[in-house]
């Protein structure tokens, strides 16, 4: 998923947590497939999150805690679902 598109769903609202963002996402583009947190919860998943460096963000510590976000998101994923 492009995550340049990763923004809050109401301007100045705060931003969705990267997994529902992502499984959001994934119902929209997939709807004939299995939910994103079903197919994550078996470890059959491999995620290519393109435009990192696109994510809009207003300066770079905004941009940090953002990509610290998507990080903190990953590692759990890893550790609570290896496989993936």
């Amino acid at each position: 998923m492009p995550l340049n598109t990763y923004a809050p769903a109401a301007i100045g609202g705060p931003l969705p947590a990267p997994g529902d963002w992502l499984a959001e996402r994934w119902a929209a583009r997939n709807p004939q497939l299995l939910p994103l947190g079903t197919l994550l919860a078996e470890g059959r998943m491999v995620l290519l999150l393109d435009a990192l460096n696109e994510m809009p963000a207003a300066d770079e510590k905004e941009y940090r805690q953002r990509v610290s976000q998507w990080k903190t998101w990953l590692q759990a994923l890893h550790r609570d679902h290896p496989g993936n």
